[in-house]
């Protein structure tokens, strides 16, 4: 058995261990009291859907745009902020004419957990829509690697050649025009400065 110096050494050695263990444990929760960042000015990828969504719930107002800058200038903001991270208070600052306060506040005071615009949401929403489930695309996966590609084209081709044949004899269905109003909404995609 164990004589009692050994015990000591043990016991020594277990009270160095839990009091290290609790020191690690005291500086971890300090550091990350110390670090936590505002959670406006965190840097994050504001791609797509949620790029619009964040603007569009933030922004009552977008700046007006110039008639004098180029078109491809409104791939800007998805340069800046999807490709390079860019924080809310930079997307707010430089691509909103004036902010919802409301909004940012009740963002601000919201936990991580329950962050307004997580992916978790966003691809909630996404997977809604029809046609975007992962059933279709394993589907669509499964059929471009299958092994009846030929019997694919050849059907899309005969679906083409009885298309153009039914527009050269005239026998397709024809439709009125429609003609209705559209209502231009503000996006925040076609921003130019």
């Amino acid at each position: 058995m164990f004589n009692v110096l050994q015990r000591r050494k043990m016991y020594y050695c277990s009270l160095v261990f839990l009091l290290s263990y609790i020191c690690c444990v005291v500086l971890a929760f300090d550091s990350a009291a110390l670090t936590e960042v505002d959670k406006t000015a965190r840097k994050r990828a504001f791609c797509g859907r949620r790029l619009t969504t964040i603007l569009g719930h933030f922004c009552l107002e977008f700046p007006d745009r110039d008639n004098d800058t180029p078109s491809r200038s409104k791939r800007q903001i998805v340069k800046e902020c999807c490709t390079n991270k860019c924080s809310l208070n930079y997307l707010l600052e430089n691509y909103c004419q004036t902010v919802n306060t409301e909004a940012l506040e009740a963002f601000k005071r919201e936990d991580d957990s329950q962050e307004l615009f997580s992916h978790k949401q966003i691809t909630d929403n996404i997977s809604t829509t029809p046609g975007t489930s992962e059933k279709t695309g394993k589907k669509l996966r499964k059929r471009r690697n299958c092994s009846c590609r030929k019997r694919l084209k050849l059907k899309k081709l005969q679906l083409e050649i009885k298309f153009w044949r039914s527009l050269v004899n005239g026998n397709f269905a024809k439709q009125e025009a429609q003609i209705g109003e559209i209502e231009f909404q503000q996006h925040p995609f076609y921003l130019t400065f």
